[in-house]
Formats: C-alpha cells, sequence, structure tokens
C-alpha cells in the first residue's frame, strides 16, 4: 500500500510542472474549461471584440466612410522608433510603459489609434474598434453564440463582424512579468482568440490581454495587449 501511495504522489508531483506562464488552477485541463467566462465580464459590462486591438488592425481615417492608411502596430513603432519591428509586434506589453511611454491614444493627422484600449472607451462611450478611436458612439450589436461573443459594426461602405472567446484564464503574476514597464496592477487576463471579417477577408488572432488599472490619481484602467501568437497551440503550450 505503502508503495501504491508513493506512486500517485509522483504522479501527482510531475502533472503539476508548468511551462513559461502559468493559468489559474481553474482552468488548466479540459476538464476545467467550462468554468471559464463566457465572454469577459467586467463590474460595467460585457467587453465588446470591437473593443480588443490586435496585431492585425487597421487603421483608418474618414469614418464613416473609412480609408484604410495602415496598420496600427506599424504606425506606433514608426512613430516611436522601434527598431525590432517583430518583437515589438508579438510582444507589446514589454515596450508598453518604456518605448512607448504612455498608454494614452495616439493622434497622427486626422487618426486616432491605440494599443492599449481605454476602458470607458470600450464600456461606456462605445467609440472604439480595433485599435481606432472615433468621435461618435458605434453600435457593437453583441450576441453569445456559445461560447463565442460576437458583433458587427458598419460603416458607410461595410460592415465588419468580429468575434472572440476566451480560451485560457492567466494568473495576475503572469500578467504583470509581461508588462514589466507599466505602473499599474493587472486586475485580470485571459488568453483571447480574436477573428474580424470584412469585404470577405478574415483574420484570426491569439494573444494574451491584461484589465490594468494604473497608479495614478483617476486609476484609469486600460485593456491591454500584452502578447501574440500565430498559432492556439502556441499560445496553449506557452500557458500552463
Amino acid at each position: 500500500m505503502r508503495i501504491v501511495i508513493l506512486l500517485l504522489m509522483s504522479l501527482v508531483l510531475v502533472s503539476c510542472e508548468h511551462g513559461n506562464v502559468s493559468s489559474s488552477s481553474n482552468s488548466n485541463s479540459s476538464n476545467d474549461s467550462p468554468t471559464l467566462p463566457v465572454g469577459w465580464k467586467t463590474a460595467d459590462g460585457l467587453i465588446a471584440p470591437q473593443c480588443f486591438s490586435t496585431k492585425t488592425a487597421e487603421a483608418y481615417s474618414g469614418y464613416p466612410n473609412p480609408t484604410p492608411v495602415g496598420n496600427v502596430y506599424g504606425i506606433y513603432a514608426d512613430h516611436f522608433k522601434i527598431s525590432n519591428y517583430n518583437d515589438f509586434l508579438y510582444n507589446p506589453g514589454k515596450y508598453l510603459g518604456k518605448e512607448i511611454p504612455t498608454l494614452d491614444p495616439l493622434k497622427i493627422s486626422n487618426v486616432k489609434i491605440y494599443l492599449a484600449t481605454p476602458y470607458d472607451s470600450c464600456l461606456k462611450k462605445k467609440t472604439v474598434e480595433n485599435g481606432n478611436i472615433y468621435d461618435i458612439t458605434l453600435d457593437y450589436d453583441i450576441n453569445i453564440t456559445g461560447e463565442e461573443v460576437d458583433g458587427t459594426t458598419c460603416d458607410a461602405v461595410d460592415c465588419t463582424l468580429y468575434t472572440y472567446s476566451i480560451t485560457k484564464k492567466v494568473s495576475p503574476v503572469s500578467c504583470s512579468a509581461l508588462m514589466p514597464n507599466i505602473k499599474g496592477k493587472c486586475d485580470e487576463s485571459y488568453l483571447i482568440q480574436i477573428s474580424d471579417v470584412r469585404d470577405g477577408h478574415s483574420h484570426n488572432n491569439y494573444g494574451i490581454y491584461g484589465l490594468v488599472s494604473l497608479n495614478d490619481t483617476g486609476n484609469t484602467r486600460y485593456i491591454v495587449p500584452l502578447k501574440f501568437f500565430d498559432k492556439l497551440n502556441d499560445a496553449m503550450s506557452y500557458i500552463k
């Protein structure tokens, strides 16, 4: 009996090995996946899929007759003279607060864009859409289908369908490690799978985002992109 117990203890120890980033104990295996929320819920409501900025986000000018002017992350890299663009694209969290000194949106000419989503602009004002901030309130048209949250936003040219689902919960400690230069607290973090479809073209993104409260007088909050992956399997392997 003692030998059996020792063997079982050894198996438990092996199963507790972890990888680069730790997840919540409720989401380490497929058996725990039902405990994950359907959509990212906050005290002010559900975060719309339009709110997240993704590494494929396109900046637009002239809303509601938008003209694409370039990739949001590319514009940021050029403006702040970030030399290692590929590293920045996949690890934006470590550049925010350092090479990019503020989380505030960036305004260049008649384009206003963001990496970190201003919380109030998403949950209350509803003026943001995948890296862009507009001067009007948008109709997010949010729906929940199964484990996915989807929303459609239309302009004078076309409509874009956004969809996201929560894949894993990330621990606050691991979230903080992915944003070493941001002076604030990571309140909550998830691995998110996001897609957008516009004009017959689709993009899939897999990223770790954190809901961050800054250490300022207003306790300003942002939804911060921390790390991106090309494949879901890569992201799942990264979080143990």
